[in-house]
């Protein structure tokens, strides 16, 4: 009798200990699926971000940033067969590292991309009969320098894109005129700046109003 009582506590105890193992294995796994579905929810944007941008405006991110994005992907990819992650931490690293280098990439090519009109949409806003319409061109382009980004922040950039250029054509800047309103624009302009053909400029324009001078203390 007592044989079988301590037979069966030892088989309690037994169930008890194989229960802990599974409920310490199951959370594990719930830790480590965490890991992964934060991560990867942290990737997703600036991954459809790339696509598009690289679809639209031609971007292309360096070999070694495609190499660690391909990476990922391939691991997402086993992951969802496989129906388990597996050593999340490389993949978080991975995604760390991407979710700053993918914005880094594209905001430096989109400053490049977009500087000459940036530029002169800057100088125009001074000179133009509708500077709100020029800052509001500017505002839309600006949008666009940061991932992520959607399709109708990208629209909304072709469309400002098309208006910028037409505004800019509109004024005929010559490139004295262009570097007189840089100078302007960063206050360093002079009298010596105002050459017959500026002069002629101002006039046709009729912005001589808007033009202020200023003596500065040396």
């Amino acid at each position: 009798m007592l044989q079988k009582k301590i037979h069966k506590t030892v088989s309690l105890i037994d169930d008890v200990m194989a229960n802990r193992d599974i409920k310490s294995q199951n959370e594990n796994i719930a830790r480590i699926n965490k890991v992964f579905f934060d991560n990867l929810e942290e990737l997703k944007p600036l991954l459809a971000s790339y696509i598009m941008v690289k679809r639209q405006f031609g971007f292309e991110l360096p070999e070694n940033v495609r190499v660690r994005l391909k990476s990922a992907m391939e691991y997402a990819k086993t992951a969802y067969d496989e129906k388990k992650a597996v050593s999340p931490d490389s993949f978080r690293k991975n995604v760390t590292q991407l979710c700053s280098e993918m914005p880094q990439e594209w905001e430096k090519f989109y400053k490049e991309k977009t500087a000459e009109l940036i530029d002169g949409l800057t100088i125009l806003i001074p000179v133009h009969s509708a500077p709100t319409v020029v800052r509001n061109c500017l505002n839309v382009l600006k949008k666009c320098e940061k991932f992520p980004l959607n399709q109708k922040m990208i629209d909304d950039y072709f469309s400002a894109e098309k208006q910028a250029c037409e505004l800019l054509d509109q004024m005929h800047f010559s490139d004295d005129i262009k570097a007189f309103l840089e100078k302007v624009s960063q206050k360093r302009a002079t009298l010596e700046d105002l050459t017959p053909e500026i002069l002629e400029w101002i006039r046709s324009e009729g912005i001589a109003g808007k033009i202020g001078l200023m003596i500065k203390v040396m």
